[in-house]
């Protein structure tokens, strides 16, 4: 199931990056980078649309974080998201950590986060015919991977 999330505002765009209060997304530790999640705009040109954020980091000038949006068309300052879901990231030195994020930040062992994941979310080209590894979370919850929950 998608997570719970409130509506968050896009408070400005500035080329690929938007900035919201990035409080409002669970699991986001603020100035960690490499995070992944995607959202679903509920409002404006877009609404309905699904897009992939990716916190990239601290900003050096105002010590705040920034997000890169996978596409800014047909958005304002002003609208809506929802976060549906938080990815694993797609590269080969992400950790257990990482993955507990998105699983449950509960969760202390790769075990858990097996037991508790779904498996439609897991990216193909990582998956094993045993879910035995660390490897198999890789891109898990990519925006192509999440169901429509209508």
């Amino acid at each position: 199931m998608p997570i719970k999330a409130k509506n968050i505002t896009i408070y400005s765009i500035f080329y690929d990056n938007i900035d919201f209060d990035n409080d409002l997304v669970p699991g986001i530790v603020p100035g960690d980078g490499g995070h992944r999640f995607v959202i679903e705009l509920t409002s404006g040109a877009a609404i309905g649309e699904r897009r992939e954020i990716t916190n990239a980091g601290t900003t050096s000038w105002n010590d705040k974080d920034y997000f890169k949006l996978n596409s800014i068309s047909n958005l304002s300052s002003g609208d809506f998201f929802r976060v549906i879901q938080l990815v694993v990231p797609n590269v080969d030195n992400f950790s257990l950590r990482d993955v507990c994020i998105v699983i449950n930040p509960n969760n202390n062992t790769l075990q858990d986060c097996f037991n508790e994941a779904e498996g439609v979310l897991f990216d193909p080209a990582y998956k094993s015919s045993e879910y035995d590894s660390l490897y198999c979370f890789r891109n898990y919850g990519a925006e192509e991977l999440v169901p429509s929950y209508s």
